[in-house]
């Protein structure tokens, strides 16, 4: 899948509608991400991340939650 949108720095829609928000401690690695970049989409287990963002190109991965939900002050304090 590529991206559709990129238009804030934590939130990445593709093309397939789905939107996500990425873990802060990620955000850097999305800075490199061209909008041909293609990505895999895989479920995780445990943590305050329910999935992970793959480029498919380069193997690198960001942690991520649906768009529409949220992590508490106490999750992002503990960035890792």
């Amino acid at each position: 899948m590529r991206i559709a949108k990129h238009e804030e720095s934590h939130i990445v829609g593709l093309e397939d509608g789905s939107e996500w928000r990425i873990w802060p401690g990620d955000l850097a690695t999305t800075l490199l991400w061209m909008p041909s970049s293609r990505f895999a989409v895989s479920k995780t287990e445990g943590g305050y991340c329910t999935h992970t963002l793959v480029d498919s190109l380069s193997g690198q991965a960001v942690r991520a939650i649906k768009a529409s939900a949220a992590w508490t002050p106490e999750h992002v304090s503990q960035l890792g």
